[in-house]
């Protein structure tokens, strides 16, 4: 299997951190962030392609073509108009079911290995300000009703955290709507408000997501305070997060 992750990003709510490096290459416990994901994908797939952009010389020299027996193919994306525009840059290297996934959060091997169960797949988290997220709407049976990107309204708190799983089929579907993704969807495949709706909502209480975002990776790169550092030593105590 293949995995697309995509770092091609400026992450400019990260500045001034990332003004000199690519945030997937911040420091996480004196470790790269993107290498947390990396490792999550070792004995799940045999190569990942790389959506690489902003400083796109700096991840090469990080990851090189190989990363822990994972070949490593970087394809660039030369202008950043969005996820869905992103994932479509690996088109001319994917030919079977792929895993898609954000280079800067990080996921857990058991969250990503839950995707393979399906033809198609997104990991959803609760979390405490809906506004900042795409938004999973569900029924009473955990089915998906819609899917709101940033919403106004309160329709729920189940946030789709970046990290899927696709068949190569939908390619044809991101080159028919990659011309007319709305501004506020640019964060995230179309294909998803495509494939969602009524599909169910799996153990939505089980993931280990974190987001490495805003304020809370300016807290944590580089020399953070001895309790940040404390609490990620827990995560990574209780399996949620590998060292």
């Amino acid at each position: 299997m293949k995995a697309v992750m995509m770092v091609a990003g400026k992450s400019t709510r990260t500045y001034p951190l990332t003004l000199t490096r690519p945030k997937p290459l911040l420091p996480i416990l004196n470790k790269p962030l993107i290498y947390y994901n990396l490792d999550q994908l070792v004995g799940l797939v045999d190569e990942v392609i790389v959506i690489v952009g902003y400083r796109k010389e700096m991840i090469f020299a990080n990851l090189g073509y190989e990363y822990k027996g994972i070949k490593i193919v970087h394809q660039e994306q030369k202008l950043q108009l969005g996820t869905g525009h992103a994932v479509l840059q690996a088109a001319p290297h994917i030919n079977e079911a792929f895993l898609v996934m954000n280079g800067d959060d990080l996921f857990s091997k058991e969250d990503i290995q839950k995707l393979l169960s399906f033809q198609f797949a997104a990991l959803a988290q609760p979390v405490s300000d809906p506004s900042l997220y795409g938004v999973f709407q569900v029924n009473e049976h955990n089915q998906v009703i819609r899917l709101v990107e940033k919403p106004k309204e309160k329709i729920g708190n189940l946030a789709n955290v970046g990290c899927y799983l696709f068949q190569p089929h939908i390619f044809s579907i991101l080159e028919k709507l990659e011309h007319y993704e709305p501004q506020s969807m640019l964060g995230q495949p179309p294909l998803i408000w495509d494939r969602a709706e009524g599909f169910q909502v799996f153990d939505r209480w089980g993931n280990a997501w974190i987001d490495w975002s805003s304020g809370v990776l300016i807290t944590n790169a580089g020399h953070a305070h001895p309790l940040i550092l404390e609490a990620l030593q827990k995560l990574i105590d209780q399996k949620r997060l590998l060292p």
